[in-house]
């Protein structure tokens, strides 16, 4: 009988959050035309935001984000997958997080809720893009330009090996960061730097052996 390796099944079943929560989404809006109502809207919003939230801090209680570089497909659940995956709803439908800029400082709560850790008075412009919500840390009254990236994570190949490398990105107090700028894994931006527009940095070195520096 063949052994059945349960952390990629889970991992793969785990691939149906972005079309459940599609689902989710469309039921609530199609719920809404045909019946106005209050318990309409609130289902729209859970569906949208609380789902994929909630989900995420489930996960992370048995499956946490482990930061370092390690191969992609080993033996075990790897949290940082299972993260992505719920997350690709919002990342393919950004509009949806964009609607929380018209609150001053909600954003900031929204990424404080996914377990980032950020400071008072940031300012993000519509279009900033996080790709790993629950993986930054931003200091005091930093602003962020149009189009930025911060990214905790990036895939690379070693022969024929595909790894993932994840690390925080940390942005201190007073900082700001240039439009079209690109934060990779690992970056540390110290208080009060002015990063230039179209800055690309992804902080990834590799000796020989393929290990991260």
């Amino acid at each position: 009988m063949k052994k059945i390796d349960w952390a990629h099944e889970f991992e793969y079943k785990m691939s149906i959050c972005p079309m459940a929560q599609s689902l989710m989404v469309l039921s609530s809006f199609i719920m809404f035309i045909k019946n106005p109502s209050l318990l309409a809207a609130l289902w729209f919003i859970f569906s949208v935001y609380l789902f994929p939230l909630l989900t995420s801090r489930l996960v992370n209680i048995f499956f946490p984000t482990r930061e370092g570089r390690y191969r992609i497909g080993r033996k075990g659940v790897e949290g940082w997958v299972l993260q992505l995956k719920i997350q690709i709803f919002l990342t393919t439908f950004p509009y949806f997080e964009r609607a929380l800029h018209m609150v001053p400082g909600l954003y900031s709560v929204w990424l404080r809720a996914w377990g980032s850790k950020i400071g008072k008075r940031v300012i993000w412009t519509p279009h900033v893009e996080v790709i790993d919500r629950n993986l930054i840390e931003v200091g005091d009254d930093v602003i962020f330009g149009h189009k930025t990236v911060l990214t905790s994570h990036v895939i690379f190949r070693i022969k024929d090996e595909h790894l993932v490398y994840a690390k925080k990105v940390k942005v201190g107090k007073g900082v700001i960061v240039g439009g079209d700028s690109i934060l990779g894994p690992g970056m540390v931006v110290e208080d009060y730097v002015q990063v230039p527009a179209l800055t690309q940095i992804i902080k990834i070195k590799k000796d020989n052996n393929g290990v991260l520096n």
